[in-house]
């Protein structure tokens, strides 16, 4: 099976990143460019990533629901390319915002850090089921 989740539209910050060697700082590693464009670019990505069968509310939201024909072993990758990609880039992003407030302030990145951490959750729930 594939090693990683699809690059698609990952954050080029990301791939860079990835290509030097993943270094790790107090600091983020690398400068977000253009954090409008980063947002999008994570967001696409993280859409790009879904199983099939997440749906979506209105405004365009995963909804957070027990659906039970999504099946998550595409996104159940635990490898240095899998969910941790996702991670880092939710700091990267978080770090770039700034401040706590910021970061609070910012429904794009607050909705992201609560659809993955809900993803995360679902993972776990599911994995004996799918074991």
């Amino acid at each position: 099976g594939p090693e990683g989740l699809e690059k698609g539209s990952r954050p080029t910050e990301l791939t860079d990143w990835i290509a030097c060697a993943r270094p790790w700082t107090d600091r983020q590693p690398k400068k977000i460019r253009d954090l409008a464009t980063f947002e999008n670019h994570f967001r696409e990505w993280w859409s790009e990533v879904q199983p099939e069968g997440r749906m979506k509310d209105d405004l365009g939201r995963f909804v957070q629901v027990d659906e039970p024909g999504v099946d998550w072993d595409d996104i159940r990758l635990s490898g240095k390319n899998g969910l941790w990609m996702v991670v880092a880039g939710l700091c990267f992003w978080g770090q770039a915002l700034g401040s706590d407030e910021a970061r609070l302030f910012c429904p794009p990145w607050f909705d992201c850090v609560s659809d993955v951490s809900w993803v995360l959750n679902e993972l776990i729930r599911t994995f004996s089921s799918s074991a």
